[in-house]
């Protein structure tokens, strides 16, 4: 869909979205079966954000700059990695299980707030000129490696 549309208002569906699947979530008591249906649609709309917020990313970065970009955002990334597991613990000591859906719907509620924002104050990237969307994990460096060796030399 990225490719076919500009690429801000994808991610700020994406995002709407995984913010009320988390609502959703927080909502539900624990012991609901629903919560496996929520977890996986949430993980479906959640996961592409990284790959597809390079892909924006990529669209206002000179190529020659690309590279050290990509250090960025792996660190950006890291670092809420690193964070992440924290807040939510913190989160769910508060508020219980529900904590865990809550804190991913106030994050991605920050997320919506700043890309409404700036689909407002600054024109998009034409769909012409986007660079070509790659679905690639956050944490998908050594694997894709592996299996890039493999698939170039499958029987190595």
């Amino acid at each position: 869909l990225s490719d076919r549309y500009p690429r801000r208002v994808v991610i700020l569906a994406v995002a709407i979205t995984s913010c009320g699947l988390s609502a959703i979530g927080g909502l539900l008591p624990g012991s609901s079966i629903l919560l496996v249906v929520v977890n996986l649609l949430f993980g479906a709309f959640v996961f592409p954000l990284y790959g597809q917020l390079v892909a924006l990313g990529n669209d206002w970065i000179p190529p020659e700059r690309r590279q050290a970009a990509a250090a960025g955002f792996v660190m950006i990334s890291s670092l809420g990695c690193i964070t992440s597991p924290m807040v939510i613990a913190m989160s769910m000591s508060v508020f219980g299980p529900a904590g865990y859906f809550w804190t991913h719907a106030a994050v991605l509620a920050i997320l919506v707030a700043y890309l409404s924002y700036r689909t407002r104050v600054r024109e998009a990237v034409p769909v012409e000129r986007q660079s070509p969307f790659k679905p690639i994990l956050a944490r998908s460096g050594s694997i894709a490696h592996t299996v890039g060796r493999w698939v170039m030399h499958p029987l190595a």
